[in-house]
């Protein structure tokens, strides 16, 4: 695998996420999120807070858009 060639110290992984503007979507429970807003950011145990807090904050300097 490349991971063993490149030995990277951190990974960011992509993924999609749902549009829930759309009719019959419970936004409490599945969130408010619409194509357009900015990127997700996604917060749980399998996530690397310090990491996590580094893009928040160079979000919030650069004024980049994002739904999180």
């Amino acid at each position: 695998m490349i991971v063993e060639t490149i030995r990277p110290d951190v990974a960011i992984i992509t993924d999609v996420c749902h549009d829930t503007n759309t009719p019959m979507i419970n936004k409490i429970k599945q969130g408010d999120l619409k194509c357009g807003d900015g990127p997700v950011l996604s917060y749980g145990p399998s996530v690397q807070n310090n990491l996590l807090k580094l893009i928040i904050k160079v979000q919030i300097k650069t004024k980049y858009p994002s739904k999180d």
